[in-house]
């Protein structure tokens, strides 16, 4: 059939909704009419509420003490993961005829090929606050793991807490972060329509803030970075931000650069090169089980800098 029916009777917009204790809870919005998130979930906003997350990522959570919401308006058919801390609760939506949120959708990408639905909230996602004295409303602000493109944002004030750039650990095609892996930036300035790499510096104070460098390993986290633009262009450090994975391996490898990579080499203790190959876009994956146990070296040329990592094959 080329059609389907469905019938029953609406659930109550104020029904009964049992929160699990200190557990992940999934419900749907129930209301047909609009309501601001902090409206609609009100009650929730305690400090047993880790946060609320909608299907796009964005949440609304608490940062340095601050209440803060990404998600804006709700509407019928919406959906949301909540983290609760708490002990088992029954929530309720608001009956209401309050204006809806006056918080804007995300502005809209143009230059960074991530959109709303490409990343999935329902794993572990990490939210970067960020801003910086070179970056304009209009820029926009990449995160990679990497060769992969994990999130990304347009910059739409100077308020670190306006800017949220959802990183996910996965994808919808493939997999996003991995964590302790590197966390790298890329700006694209919109007046000069050029590509950025990006230093930055992890300014959270707050103790519930994360305060690393590298992919958490745990879902909800959220910093605050200020970023800076590296000269030309560049990275500065380049080293810090290429990985060789796992390490100690059982010989199947896994190199990521922010950039391509040219070329690379194996050479064991004494100096010998065993393997030598062309780089290629994306992630390079090597097979090296075939090699005895021991200390190698992998030498790794991106844009013309040459970068060794040393690498334990058991």
């Amino acid at each position: 059939a080329d059609a389907m029916a469905i019938t029953g009777t609406p659930i109550a917009y104020n029904a009964d909704i049992d929160i699990r204790a200190a557990a992940y809870s999934m419900i749907s919005y129930l209301p047909d009419y609009t309501l601001d998130a902090e409206v609609a979930f009100a009650s929730l906003m305690t400090n047993d509420l880790d946060f609320i997350r909608d299907r796009d990522g964005n949440s609304l959570t608490k940062v340095a003490g601050v209440w803060v919401d990404h998600i804006g308006n709700c509407t019928a058919g919406d959906g949301f993961l909540i983290k609760w801390d708490g002990v088992l609760t029954t929530f309720n939506y608001p009956a209401s005829t309050k204006a809806a949120s006056a918080v804007d959708d995300d502005a809209e990408l143009v230059h960074f090929p991530f959109y709303d639905g490409y990343g999935n909230p329902a794993s572990n996602t990490f939210t970067m606050y960020i801003s910086g004295a070179n970056l304009e409303v209009g820029d926009e602000v990449a995160a990679y793991d990497g060769s992969t493109l994990v999130g990304a944002v347009v910059i739409t004030s100077s308020n670190s807490l306006d800017n949220n750039l959802k990183a996910f650990a996965q994808l919808f095609d493939k997999d996003g972060f991995t964590a302790g892996n590197q966390i790298t930036l890329k700006a694209w300035k919109a007046n000069e329509n050029k590509e950025y790499w990006l230093n930055f510096t992890n300014v959270s104070e707050d103790e519930f803030l994360y305060k690393g460098v590298v992919y958490p390993n745990e879902d909800g986290k959220k910093s605050i970075l200020d970023l800076t633009l590296s000269p030309n262009g560049t990275i500065d450090n380049l080293a810090q931000y290429i990985n060789v994975y796992p390490n100690p391996s059982n010989g199947f490898v896994t190199i990521s650069s922010p950039e391509q990579i040219e070329s690379l080499s194996v050479v064991n203790i004494v100096g010998q090169t065993l393997l030598e190959l062309q780089g290629e876009e994306g992630d390079i994956r090597l097979n090296l089980s075939e090699f005895n146990p021991g200390i190698y070296f992998v030498n790794i040329v991106v844009e013309g800098q040459r970068v060794t990592k040393k690498l334990t094959i058991q």
